[in-house]
C-alpha cells in the first residue's frame, strides 16, 4: 500500500473534504481580490432622453411560506439617444430608488455604463442621480462578502486536509507492518 500524497488523498475522504474547503475559500478569496470597480475612464458615456424604465425583482421563497423574500433588484432603462437610437441599460437598485428614476423620466439623463452595461455614474439636469464613489462602494460591499467566505473555508479546510493526510497515512503505515512488507514511495 502506497504512503504518498496522491494516494493517501484517494483514500481519506476528510483530506478530499478539506482540500475542496481549500479550493473554495482560494476561489473567494482571489475572486474579492479581483473584483474591482473598473475606472472612471474606462466607462461608456451616454446621454439623451429617458424614455423607459423597467423594474426586474429576484426572489427568493422557502418551503411553506406564501409569499417570497425580495432578494435584488434591477432596473432596465431606456435612453432615446440624439440620434433617435433608444440605448439600453441596468442600473443595481440598491443603488437607487425608484421615486428619483420616476423622477428623471421623460427628462435629459447622462450615464456611464461598465463593460456588462451597469450604470455606475447617473446625472439629470446637473443632478447627480448616482454618483461613481456609490457604485465603487458596492464592489467593495461584495470583496468583503467573499472575503468573510473565503477565510473560514481556508481556516476549516486546512486543517481537515493535514488530518485527513496524517489519520490516513499512519493507517495505511499500520497496514503495511501489519501485513510485513516494505513500504512503497
Amino acid at each position: 500500500m502506497k504512503t504518498d500524497p496522491v494516494s493517501v488523498l484517494k483514500r481519506s475522504r476528510l483530506m478530499q473534504l478539506g482540500l475542496l474547503a481549500v479550493i473554495v475559500g482560494l476561489g473567494l478569496l482571489i475572486y474579492a481580490g479581483l473584483n474591482k470597480p473598473p475606472a472612471r475612464d474606462s466607462l461608456a458615456k451616454i446621454s439623451g432622453i429617458l424614455t423607459e424604465g423597467k423594474q426586474s425583482t429576484t426572489t427568493r421563497r422557502k418551503r411553506g411560506q406564501s409569499t417570497g423574500t425580495v432578494v435584488s433588484t434591477t432596473y432596465e432603462l431606456g435612453v432615446r439617444q440624439p440620434n433617435g437610437e433608444i440605448r439600453k441599460f441596468n442600473v443595481d437598485g440598491s443603488w437607487i430608488t425608484r421615486t428619483t428614476l420616476e423622477g428623471a423620466m421623460s427628462r435629459p439623463l447622462q450615464a456611464e455604463v461598465d463593460a456588462e452595461n451597469f450604470a455606475m455614474i447617473l446625472t439629470s439636469n446637473g443632478r447627480t442621480l448616482l454618483s461613481y464613489e456609490n457604485s465603487a462602494k458596492t464592489y467593495e460591499i461584495d470583496g468583503k462578502k467573499y472575503r468573510d467566505m473565503g477565510a473560514p473555508a481556508l481556516v476549516i479546510g486546512f486543517p481537515l486536509l493535514l488530518l485527513g493526510f496524517f489519520l490516513s497515512r499512519r493507517s495505511a503505515q499500520k497496514e503495511i507492518a501489519a501485513s510485513g512488507a516494505a513500504p512503497q514511495a
